[in-house]
């Protein structure tokens, strides 16, 4: 069963528009109780805004408002299955890939990983650990692991290789092994047990808002539970076809899409002097129509954030910076980047690919 999709529009923001359709769709007896509601959101700062929305329309309409349960999409997918084992943190994971390493011979390690770092080399010994780690949860997120990729690579005749991730693979399982013995779970593992087991369940109402993007497990736990699943989507009904069931963005069907920016609101100027007093202008043109939340500044060159800070403090104004990041990991909502590459649909596809990359980043020149 599909989940629901709904289109919001995208006549208004994001937010307010949910906010409006939680209102019709839970509201009853003048009160609007939302106990028994879920919300995903990408980040933090949308939860606490749309707590806010929600408190503006109650005051107006709704003597009693009973506020969701609301949560990030990196910490939601905890909520949809019983965690059998302790969740192991960053630290203790990156220790017991350390202590791996120890257990599996050298002679097999080193067919994966040509030059090991020195006996008394801890920062090295935490770098390769946290590659591995990375390594582990990048395929575990698309329902792989190792020796998927193993056996893609041997099924394809690459023998040295596929040697390789057999090495990986061995240095894997003796984590995996490890974090047994000390009755811990990294957290994709512990989703990707859940999958396979068939054991995410939910009584409540779950509502996806804003959640462009997401790996293979995530969505295989969503298929367990999608007649709780309602997905927000912020755009009107006639873009349906380029989004998947899960109210994900399809890049092909963006990439090529054609953004009319009209004339009236762009700017050329100088240099960075003159964007930082564009920047300025604008805001100031607001009128103070919009939250500080509302409202974000993107740079195209990094070098340009000091100028910007700079312009904004001498206008009275304050400006946080976010950082560098990928659109994905942003807070706001933006359409896919053209070269941006997608996790294949099947766990065969994914291991292919990882396959065609398999170098590893010890290994990349």
């Amino acid at each position: 069963m599909a989940i629901f999709r709904h289109f919001l529009g995208w006549d208004a923001p994001a937010l307010p528009l949910a906010a409006d359709f939680l209102v019709n769709r839970y509201a009853h007896d003048d009160q609007l109780d939302l106990s028994n509601v879920i919300l995903v959101f990408p980040g933090r700062r949308a939860a606490r805004r749309m707590l806010e929305l929600l408190l503006e329309r109650a005051e107006h309409h709704f003597p009693g408002l009973i506020p969701p349960r609301m949560v990030t999409f990196q910490t939601f997918p905890e909520l949809l299955y019983v965690q059998k084992q302790q969740l192991a943190d960053d630290l203790t994971q990156l220790l017991v890939w350390k202590k791996a390493l120890t257990v599996v011979p050298k002679q097999k390690i080193t067919t994966a990983i040509s030059t090991l770092p020195g006996e008394d080399s801890l920062t090295a010994w935490m770098k390769l650990c946290e590659t591995l780690r990375k390594q582990h949860d990048e395929l575990a997120a698309e329902g792989l692991n190792f020796d998927d990729v193993f056996r893609t690579l041997a099924e394809r005749g690459d023998r040295r290789e596929a040697e390789r991730w057999g090495a990986l693979r061995c240095i894997q399982s003796e984590y995996l092994r490890q974090m047994d013995a000390l009755q811990l779970w990294d957290r994709q593992t512990a989703r990707l047990f859940a999958v396979n087991e068939t054991e995410c369940h939910t009584e409540s109402d779950i509502l996806l808002i804003g959640t462009v993007d997401m790996n293979g497990s995530v969505k295989k736990m969503l298929s367990q539970v999608s007649d709780r699943v309602t997905a927000l989507i912020h755009a009107p009904e006639d873009a349906e076809e380029e989004f998947d069931d899960f109210g994900c963005l399809i890049p092909d069907r963006w990439k090529d899409r054609r953004i009319d920016v009209p004339d009236s609101v762009t700017s050329v100027v100088d240099g960075p002097g003159d964007q930082a007093a564009t920047v300025n202008d604008f805001l100031s043109a607001l009128n103070g129509q919009y939250r500080a939340d509302d409202i974000a500044v993107a740079l195209g060159d990094e070098a340009l954030v000091p100028v910007i800070e700079q312009g904004l403090q001498a206008a009275g104004a304050a400006g946080r910076e976010s950082g560098a990041m990928a659109p994905a990991a942003t807070a706001v909502p933006r359409g896919p980047r053209p070269s941006a590459r997608r996790s294949p649909s099947s766990p065969s596809r994914a291991a292919a690919r990882w396959a065609s990359e398999s170098r590893a980043p010890w290994q990349r020149k």
